[in-house]
């Protein structure tokens, strides 16, 4: 059916881009249902956080996204206005 490797490429595209607007369409269809409203109201997928939690990064994730620029640091404007310049 498809000849050359540019034309199996381009109707891979088209064809990956068709299924991605059925699966859209349908999901859209699904949340305008009321069973599903109601679930999405009783369930909305967040809730508050607790009086005493903390705002931001946990320690772990801040130390892990800061220790890959220990040894060579970015040179952005942002970085080297840290706190760790003086």
């Amino acid at each position: 059916m498809v000849k050359n490797k540019w034309s199996r490429l381009a109707f891979s595209v088209i064809a990956a881009l068709a299924v991605l607007l059925v699966l859209v369409l349908a999901a859209r269809w699904l949340r305008g249902l009321s069973p599903v409203q109601d679930f999405l109201s009783t369930f909305p997928g967040h809730s508050p956080l607790p009086a005493g939690a903390p705002v931001g990064l946990p320690a772990l994730a801040r130390m892990a996204a800061l220790s890959q620029f220990a040894s060579d640091p970015p040179d952005h404007p942002l970085w080297l206005a840290g706190p760790h310049h003086s």
